[in-house]
């Protein structure tokens, strides 16, 4: 039996969070291992519609305001107004979380992550660029790979692998560039503005 003083609520709200986070944990692997198998077996369906990607973007940034303030990170977006591209909103928001919360992971203290949007009669291109230390090259050729993640183990390991079949999915690219030596990490993706004949949705 628990008494109620504050010293045992301490423990238990304590104990509850391990099992939240835990609880959040096992679900985030379950849902990236779905999205996985999906992708893998060509069922990933796609629902298109346009997409504003500055307001998509805004939208990605505000939801990590409480994380990119305890690191005092500061976001600077650079794209122009009504950058619309033909695609799965929520599928380019998961690409875009992954890659912003990877920036904030590994991006030091009072840094700044640089969000661009490149526009053309092609396609749209969003480039995330932040200030960690660079990935080496023979890590680069592998980062896209399943289960492989850099240093201690953050998530599932499926994050970028996602990424790269959902841009792929598109019809898109995704690919990293590093500076081993100085820092700084971009890793940039582009859609075709159009949906491409024979995609699914």
């Amino acid at each position: 039996k628990l008494s109620r003083d504050s010293r045992d609520t301490g423990e238990l709200t304590e104990f509850l969070d391990v099992i939240r986070n835990n609880a959040d944990r096992l679900i985030r692997l379950v849902n990236d291992t779905l999205d996985i198998e999906r992708i893998e077996s060509g069922m990933f369906d796609l629902h298109y519609n346009q997409v504003d990607l500055l307001s998509l973007i805004k939208d990605v940034a505000i939801s990590f305001q409480t994380m990119s303030g305890e690191k005092n990170i500061t976001f600077k977006i650079m794209a122009n107004p009504e950058t619309f591209v033909d695609a799965d909103e929520d599928r380019v928001r998961q690409v875009l979380i992954n890659l912003v919360s990877n920036a904030l992971k590994y991006g030091p203290a009072d840094s700044e992550i640089q969000i661009t949007v490149t526009d053309t009669q092609e396609s749209v291109g969003v480039s995330v660029q932040d200030e960690g230390p660079g990935i080496p090259h023979d890590i680069r050729e592998k980062i896209f790979d399943k289960f492989y993640t850099i240093g201690k183990r953050h998530g599932t390991g499926l994050g970028l692998a996602i990424c790269k079949g959902i841009v792929e999915a598109h019809g898109g690219e995704i690919n990293v560039s590093s500076n081993a030596g100085t820092g700084n990490n971009t890793f940039y993706l582009s859609l075709p503005k159009v949906k491409v004949a024979g995609e699914k949705g």
